[in-house]
């Protein structure tokens, strides 16, 4: 009966024993499988935070290029207007100093042609007035000697005695 007993108690503490076994591995089990669950919503998280995090440093990084590339661009195009402004000042220089030429030119032009068209005027005065100067100078010659003549006459009259009055 002692024998009998003790089987049965030890049938009974092996059952228990296996029951707690059981007990303890599906717990183990359980705590593994939500461990593992845990884990894969762990790294889940830490994949999706990190490429959330990434991905704001591409957008910060992007947004940095965008920025250095418009500051690039407004440089250029100041350094080109800048170029352009002197450019086309140096081009109203040159403008201005060959329209100043020009002026000179065309000014020193037209002095030529009304020096020319005096000089013919002139000529064309003189051809026509030139028979009527000589014809006065004729004239004033042939005054000239007559009142040589006169004048002549008269000192030779006035040098020669008087003459005697003609019996009438």
């Amino acid at each position: 009966m002692a024998r009998k007993w003790f089987r049965q108690m030890k049938t009974s503490i092996v059952l228990v024993q296996a029951f707690a076994r059981m007990v303890l591995a599906t717990k183990e089990a359980r705590h593994r499988k939500w461990s593992a669950a845990a884990i894969i919503i762990q790294s889940t998280w830490r994949m999706a935070s990190t490429k959330w995090s990434v991905w704001k440093c591409y957008l910060a990084m992007k947004e940095s290029a965008a920025v250095i590339q418009r500051a690039y661009r407004r440089y250029r195009v100041r350094k080109l207007m800048k170029g352009e402004m002197a450019a086309e000042a140096a081009l109203r220089i040159q403008a201005f100093g060959r329209a100043a030429t020009a002026r000179r030119k065309h000014r020193q032009s037209v002095e030529g042609v009304t020096q020319l068209q005096a000089m013919y005027r002139g000529k064309k005065a003189r051809e026509q007035v030139e028979p009527e100067l000589e014809k006065a100078r004729l004239e004033r010659s042939a005054m000239t000697a007559a009142s040589a003549a006169a004048a002549a006459a008269a000192a030779a009259a006035a040098a020669s005695p008087p003459p005697e009055p003609q019996p009438t």
